[in-house]
C-alpha cells in the first residue's frame, strides 16, 4: 500500500472530506503525506538512517521517490546485505506506520530508538536459522549489528 500511494495519510483523508487536521502526527508543521511520513519526517528519516548505519552504510536517507530508486537499483543479488535492506526497508515501513496508528488509537508513542530495535527484531526474526558465512567481514559485522549471530 505504501509502494503504491495508498495509505489513509491525512492528506488523502482530507482529500476524500474525511478529516479536520492534516498535519503530521510526528510534531512537524507540514502537510501528512506518505512522501513525508516515510523519510520527509525527521522522525522517520532518523530511524532510516539507524538503520543504513546498522547495515554499514555510511549515507544519509534521502526523500522518498530518491531513496526508493536507490533500493531498487542496488538491491540485486543474494548477499546477506541485500536481504537485510530488503527486510529492513518492509520492517521500517510496517513501523513507521504502526507508529502513526499507535499514536492515533493508543496515544503511545515510542522513541526513534525503540522503534529501531523492532525494526532489528523483525529483521533478526526473518533470518533466524540462515547459513552466513562468517569469514565474510561485511556479513561477520551485520550479524554483530542485527544480533544474528
Amino acid at each position: 500500500m505504501a509502494m503504491l500511494g495508498r495509505l489513509p495519510t491525512k492528506a488523502r483523508l482530507t482529500s476524500f472530506g474525511i478529516t479536520l487536521d492534516d498535519r503530521c502526527l510526528f510534531g512537524c508543521d507540514v502537510v501528512e503525506t506518505r512522501n513525508h511520513v516515510f523519510l520527509g519526517c525527521d522522525f522517520s528519516r532518523s530511524i532510516w538512517n539507524h538503520v543504513l548505519r546498522m547495515c554499514g552504510l555510511h549515507r544519509s536517507g534521502m526523500d522518498w521517490e530518491q531513496e526508493l530508486y536507490w533500493l531498487v537499483t542496488r538491491l540485486n543479488g543474494k548477499s546477506l546485505l541485500v536481504i537485510v535492506l530488503k527486510l529492513a526497508w518492509n520492517a521500517f515501513i510496517y513501523m513507521v506506520w504502526r507508529q502513526m496508528n499507535a499514536r492515533v488509537f493508543h496515544g503511545v508513542d515510542l522513541t526513534v530508538d525503540q522503534v529501531v530495535v523492532s525494526i532489528k527484531d523483525i529483521v533478526a526474526t526473518r533470518l533466524k536459522g540462515k547459513n552466513v558465512n562468517f569469514g565474510d567481514v561485511v556479513n561477520k559485522r551485520l550479524c554483530i549489528e542485527w544480533g544474528l549471530s
